[in-house]
């Protein structure tokens, strides 16, 4: 039995590593990124011959592969309008990026945030198994998606950060998901 392809879709981070040109995963220093990238890197570990992808969200060059070397930037969706944010992504060409990385997509983990959403055009209607960590007020009425609540109340309750909720909401899902399928094995 082949593994479901995953793709991961986080956002970029304000703060950022030092460099000329960096791999996208190792550019963004921000503790909500640190954390996906080392939740993904752990999944694949524990999970070798599940097929895990990730994209970040960029809001100074679109839609990147954690591999792509990119350079250096200032630019960020937070704090945009909801019309904003979406104009800059559609700038960015982020909307048809994703939905072309979705079609190679089984299941699709979106760890984004509402002007990140926005930006990348969500909801989507592919693949047929999305997950959202996001706000409460994310709604995607359709079939086969779920959406982990992850508000201010969350924060307060996990003892972290607003914008670190996802992240930490993402981590619990995939630490359950490796101990589950353990104990299986």
């Amino acid at each position: 039995m082949t593994s479901p392809r995953v793709l991961v879709v986080s956002a970029c981070s304000k703060s950022k590593s030092p460099g000329v040109l960096l791999p996208t995963s190792d550019r963004y220093a921000g503790r909500a990124h640190i954390r996906v990238r080392d939740t993904i890197e752990r999944w694949r570990q524990a999970r070798p011959g599940d097929d895990v992808s990730w994209s970040i969200v960029s809001a100074g060059v679109g839609l990147v592969d954690e591999h792509k070397p990119i350079p250096d930037y200032d630019a960020t969706f937070a704090g945009l309008s909801p019309s904003a944010a979406a104009a800059h992504g559609r700038q960015l060409g982020i909307p048809e990026a994703l939905r072309d990385r979705l079609q190679q997509a089984d299941v699709a983990l979106f760890v984004l945030s509402m002007a990140y959403l926005q930006a990348a055009a969500a909801p989507f209607e592919q693949p047929s198994t999305r997950i959202y960590f996001a706000s409460p007020r994310f709604v995607d009425l359709s079939s086969g998606a779920t959406v982990v609540p992850c508000g201010v109340d969350d924060a307060r309750a996990l003892g972290v950060a607003a914008r670190e909720v996802a992240a930490v909401r993402f981590e619990q899902f995939v630490d359950e998901r490796i101990k589950r399928e353990s104990e299986i094995s």
